[in-house]
């Protein structure tokens, strides 16, 4: 199941929080990742940047594995349909 983290960080691009998209295969809904990351310190996930293109939507773009520190999380949603795009 793919979710939008919002973590409770500055973003690479001066933005005041940082956000995530990530695909955790491990969890099935939100309340099995609020178990999995009340557990951990730290989740593994498979990451994915929005790419935008000139004049054509965007698209997902797989960006492999990443660490996600769950005292940094400051909210999750499931991804659905971001910015118009199916992911």
């Amino acid at each position: 199941m793919r979710f939008l983290f919002t973590m409770n960080m500055p973003a690479n691009k001066g933005g005041p929080v940082h956000q995530i998209i990530a695909e955790m295969n491990q969890c099935t809904s939100l309340g099995s990742l609020c178990l999995l990351i009340n557990e951990r310190n730290f989740v593994m996930a498979e990451e994915y940047y929005y790419v935008r293109h000139r004049d054509e939507p965007g698209e997902y773009v797989y960006q492999g594995l990443i660490l996600i520190n769950t005292e940094h999380i400051g909210k999750v949603k499931e991804a659905k349909d971001l910015k118009g795009v199916n992911i």
